[in-house]
C-alpha cells in the first residue's frame, strides 16, 4: 500500500498543485483520504484510478499543501525573534491529519500571545497549543558489548551522557557512524556503554564534528569502523540485521526506533513534513537552539525511552531493512518498562517520537554520503 500512497501523493502534488492539501493513511494503511480545498469529481477519478475500488476518498481542507508549507516556514524564520519577546515556541508542524493548519505548541500560551501569533500567521491558519514545561518536547539522552566494526543501534557513552548509535555512513572517503549533535561535543571520546560505566577496551571512536547551527539537523559524526547493520529486536535479544537503504517516511507507515535503551519499538508516522522543534539540553551549549527537518511518530505503547537519542528508526520494505532517520526528541512521557535503573526518573519513555529523516541527512548534512552496507 506504501507504493500507491507514494503515486496518489506525487499525482496529486504534481498537478492539482492549486487545490491539494494533504493526505492521511488510515485503516492500518488500507485507506487513504486525500484533502482538497475545492472537491472535484475529475480530480477524484483520476487519483481514484490509482488504487483498488473503495481505497481512496476524498475531504475537504482549508488550505492547500503550498499555503501550508508557506505558514510553516514563515514560523521557522520568525521563532528565535519570537523567543526574544517571551513567546516560547516549542514545535510546529504542519497539517496534522489533512486539517491544513499550522499546528504551533507554545509554553505558557496567554491570550496576549494568541493575539501575537494570530496576527502574524493568520488566526484561520494556525492551532495553538498551550504546554507546560514538563509538557514540552525533549531531547532523549544505549547495544551493549559490542565490538568493531560497529553497528547502528549499540549503546554509546562519552563523559556521563548516554545514548545510541545511529548509521554508518561513508563521508569523503572516510567512514563515520551518525548520533544525535545534542549528545556529545567535537573532541569527546565514545565508548560502547551504559552512561556512566566505561571500560578500557571498548574504545569506539572520537566525536569529530557536529551541527548545532539555529534551524539545522540535530546530527554528529563520530570517526570509527562502521559494520552495515543495526541491531534490531527487544532489549535481551538483539540481532544484526544489515542496512540494505534508506527510504522516506510516508504517512501512516510503521517505524521502529532500535534505540539501545527500549530496543525495537514501533511507532506510525503521523507528519512526514519536516517540521521543527525548540530545545535544549544540547551539551556544551548554554543556549536552546532551533532544529528543523523532523519527522514525527506516535505509538500508543512506548515510542521512544531516553537514551535512544541518536539511534537509528527504520522501516521494513520486502523484507529488507531501511533506514529512515535518526531520533532526536520525544513528546507525551509515560512510564518505562526496559533499563529504568540506567534512568533519573521512572517515566522517561514516551509516546511520540521525533527524528531527522535520513534523505535529508544525506542529501542536505553529508552530502555525497553513502549508508555503510
Amino acid at each position: 500500500m506504501a507504493g500507491v500512497v507514494s503515486a496518489v501523493q506525487a499525482r496529486a502534488e504534481s498537478r492539482f498543485t492549486a487545490i491539494f492539501g494533504a493526505i492521511e493513511v488510515t485503516d492500518k494503511g488500507e485507506h487513504i483520504i486525500v484533502f482538497l480545498t475545492k472537491l472535484s469529481p475529475a480530480v477524484e477519478a483520476q487519483l481514484r484510478s490509482l488504487a483498488r475500488p473503495g481505497a481512496v476518498s476524498f475531504a475537504r481542507t482549508s488550505h492547500t499543501k503550498a499555503q501550508l508549507l508557506d505558514v510553516h516556514a514563515k514560523v521557522t524564520r520568525e521563532a528565535g525573534m519570537l523567543a526574544a519577546r517571551g513567546i516560547d515556541i516549542v514545535s510546529w508542524f504542519p497539517g496534522i491529519n489533512g486539517d491544513g493548519l499550522e499546528h504551533i505548541g507554545v509554553v505558557g500560551l496567554t491570550a496576549a500571545k494568541k493575539r501575537v501569533l494570530d496576527r502574524m500567521f493568520g488566526a484561520s491558519r494556525i492551532v495553538l497549543q498551550d504546554l507546560s514545561r514538563s509538557q514540552a518536547p525533549g531531547p532523549t539522552a544505549n547495544r551493549v558489548d559490542d565490538y568493531a566494526p560497529w553497528n547502528g543501534g549499540d549503546n554509546i557513552t562519552s563523559n556521563h551522557y548516554g545514548c545510541t548509535s545511529g548509521a554508518g555512513i561513508t563521508y569523503k572517503g572516510v567512514q563515520y557512524m551518525i548520533t544525535a549533535a545534542h549528545c556529545y561535543e567535537p573532541g569527546w571520546s565514545v565508548y560502547n556503554e551504559f552512561v556512566g560505566v566505561s571500560r578500557p577496551d571498548n574504545y569506539m571512536g572520537t566525536e569529530t564534528s557536529r551541527d548545532v547551527s539555529n534551524g539545522g539537523d540535530d546530527t554528529a559524526l563520530v570517526r570509527m569502523s562502521v559494520e552495515g547493520h543495526v541491531w534490531t529486536g527487544i532489549i535481551g535479544h538483539p540481532a544484526a540485521k544489515a542496512v540494505a537503504g534508506d527510504a522516506t517516511n510516508p504517512d501512516g507507515d510503521t517505524v521502529y526506533n532500535e534505540g539501545a535503551y527500549s530496543g525495537e519499538v514501533a511507532a506510525t508516522v503521523v507528519n512526514n513534513y519536516f517540521g521543527c522543534l525548540t530545545l535544549g539540553g544540547y551539551t556544551g551549549l548554554g543556549h536552546r537552539r532551533k532544529e528543523c527537518n523532523l519527522v514525527e511518530a506516535t505509538s500508543s505503547g512506548i515510542a521512544n525511552q531516553d537514551g535512544d537519542s541518536g539511534g537509528p528508526v527504520i522501516r521494513y520494505i520486502g523484507g529488507k531493512l531501511m533506514v529512515t532517520g535518526i531520533v532526536s526528541a520525544e513528546g507525551a512521557k509515560i512510564a518505562c518498562q526496559y533499563n529504568v535503573q540506567y534512568e533519573n526518573t521512572p517515566d522517561a519513555c514516551s509516546h511520540t517520537l521525533y527524528y531527522t529523516a535520513m534523505d535529508e541527512i544525506l542529501s542536505t548534512e553529508y552530502p555525497g554520503a553513502q549508508l555503510v552496507g
